[in-house]
């Protein structure tokens, strides 16, 4: 991932201290306030480093030997200066407490296993597409390749009925972390379809990124692939599902967890052809246009901008770990006026797993889903539907 020049981290709590210092001391003149804490207020310079020892640089003037770290005829601020020690204590003190009330409210977050799993989504079989079964597919024009999806029909399909979908994009794959948190950028690996549906009344289908390889076309684990590609799998899958399964084609809701909450709007947002396909949006965790460093093209905000303009007022249901707060703002900046729901997980993890676990955000989705006029689980196995 790239990655910006930062600024050095010495150079950082040098400017937090001087600014802090120069609010809280209106006072004192420029020199007073600098002369706290001489490494971090500003930089020593060739004869002030002869006059510090080593052992002495980052002590506050006030605790020096009568005589050095000062000019000559200075000494009459020793006391200016050591009262200044105690008002740089009670910052030190103060920043000292916002950093740790910043840690314990990362920690505070549990962690998702705390809450017991109740759906546990079925493996991805080879046979015939069946109700209440997982299956490996490849969408007519692509049986030559190896590229392929994971299709669920629901427990209660049947041939003849009409069906809304969940159409589905996995996160990146290799990814682990601390809490133990893994993605396998498969279209098996995929959850939230079968979380948010509990297994009945949606078709569910993971859809691939497709990428050109030596052995031919095949789905990737990581980012777009062929981007315009697997845009055009994307219709194609679609039309087929309609044609085949019932799938009603006013009634597509695109949903994704990290590369595939991007993917939203970078794939389903992608043209004119795949935009108007769908009623609503899920992305959970990441949006297209937040973060400009992702290492493909056109991750660039007038790229998301544009992409962005193509969602037509229609509703989007997004998610994050602990805070939504970077998408809210990216999406007040470009002012694309639409329904946007909000939903901060109190969750820790970078995981899709939550919509297995009954808990808070898994009820507000499934609600957003009835507020639709969509077939959701609202209580239980309970189904309730609700006019838009």
């Amino acid at each position: 991932m790239a990655m910006r020049n930062s600024m050095p981290l010495h150079r950082i709590c040098g400017r937090l201290v001087r600014m802090v210092a120069f609010s809280l001391t209106p006072t004192l003149s420029r020199r007073e306030r600098e002369s706290w804490f001489v490494p971090w207020s500003r930089p020593l310079t060739l004869d002030s480093q002869r006059r510090l020892s080593k052992s002495q640089r980052g002590v506050p003037l006030s605790l020096l030997p009568a005589g050095e770290g000062q000019d000559e005829g200075e000494e009459h601020r020793t006391a200016a200066s050591s009262n200044c020690f105690h008002g740089t204590a009670i910052i030190a003190f103060f920043a000292l407490l916002f950093a740790a009330s910043g840690f314990l409210h990362g920690a505070e977050l549990p962690d998702l296993k705390s809450v017991p799993a109740d759906l546990r989504v079925p493996g991805m079989e080879i046979g015939a597409p069946a109700a209440a079964k997982r299956v490996k597919h490849t969408t007519p024009g692509w049986e030559k390749s190896q590229v392929h999806h994971a299709l669920y029909l629901p427990v209660n399909w049947k041939p003849g009925g009409k069906y809304p979908v969940l159409v589905e994009y996995a996160g990146n794959g290799g990814y682990t972390n601390k809490f133990g948190d893994v993605c396998n950028g498969t279209v098996e690996g995929c959850n939230l379809g079968y979380g948010i549906s509990g297994g009945r009344d949606y078709l569910w289908v993971c859809l691939p990124f497709v990428e050109n390889s030596p052995e031919g076309k095949r789905n990737a684990r990581n980012w777009w692939g062929d981007a315009d590609e697997t845009a055009a799998y994307c219709v194609a899958t679609v039309q087929w599902l309609a044609k085949e399964f019932g799938a009603d084609t006013n009634a597509l809701v695109l949903c994704g967890f990290s590369r595939g909450s991007i993917a939203c709007n970078y794939i389903g947002l992608r043209n004119d052809t795949i935009a108007p396909l769908w009623c609503a949006f899920i992305c959970h965790s990441h949006y297209d246009g937040v973060r400009t460093n992702w290492p493909y093209g056109a991750a660039h905000r007038a790229s998301a901008l544009v992409r962005l303009q193509r969602l037509a007022n229609r509703p989007q249901f997004i998610s994050h770990e602990g805070s939504t707060e970077a998408t809210r703002r990216y999406l007040e900046e470009t002012g694309i006026q639409a329904p946007f729901t909000f939903v901060d997980l109190p969750f820790r993890n970078h995981s899709d797993q939550w919509v297995l676990r009954d808990c808070e955000p898994r009820r507000k989705v499934r609600v957003w889903l009835s507020s639709l006029g969509l077939p959701a689980l609202t209580n239980g196995n309970d189904i309730q539907f609700c006019s838009p």
